[in-house]
């Protein structure tokens, strides 16, 4: 029996799913993000050899460089030795992850995530929500396709999905600071 929240020592096959399933979600992240250890702590851990299914439940964390997934439960699925697909679910489940050294840390939560290596697509659904800065996707389900780097967005019959957009400054470069006061000189009020 695990004691509650220790690292999970796991076997080979176990190691190589979990290295499978990161690099792969990684894809389009950090390049330093691939090449760190994957860490994963969770209450309980169930591995099957026969079936290649993997279950994790109980305040599980995943990290992988700047990756964080949490989740209530993950389960991921083998086939071969080879990582399919992966699914966590929570009250929410979250994840986070730095895309580049240029972009914000994009933010996700819902109560369910799935994840297939073999069409590179996340999806998000139940009271999902992404953002990004402060963008931020709202709606019942939210597909990002990882390879195509393409976000879709549903709602539940006779609800809409919500998009909020924030203006880029012009040039992509960060917006002017407001100009100081020089010293002596007596900051003016505003109008």
């Amino acid at each position: 029996m695990t004691p509650r929240n220790a690292s999970l020592a796991l076997p080979a096959a176990g190691l190589a799913l979990c290295a499978g399933l990161f690099a792969a979600a990684s894809a389009r992240a950090l390049p330093e993000d691939r090449q760190q250890p994957v860490n994963l702590v969770a209450d309980r851990a169930e591995l099957n050899q026969n079936t290649g299914v993997a279950v994790y439940e109980g305040n599980v964390v995943v990290t992988q460089g700047t990756m964080r997934l949490t989740g209530d439960k993950v389960i991921v699925y083998t086939k071969n030795g080879e990582f399919e697909r992966m699914e966590s679910f929570g009250k929410p489940t979250t994840f986070k992850q730095k895309p580049a050294a240029d972009k914000e840390e994009m933010f996700g939560e819902a109560l369910r995530l799935d994840y297939s290596a073999t069409t590179g697509v996340v999806v998000a659904t139940t009271k999902a929500k992404v953002t990004q800065a402060k963008d931020v996707f709202t709606g019942d389900r939210i597909e990002y396709d990882v390879n195509k780097d393409i976000v879709r967005a549903q709602g539940k019959p006779n609800e809409r999905v919500q998009i909020i957009l924030q203006p880029r400054p012009e040039g992509g470069t960060a917006p002017a600071a407001p100009a100081k006061p020089q010293a002596g000189t007596p900051a003016q009020p505003k109008k």
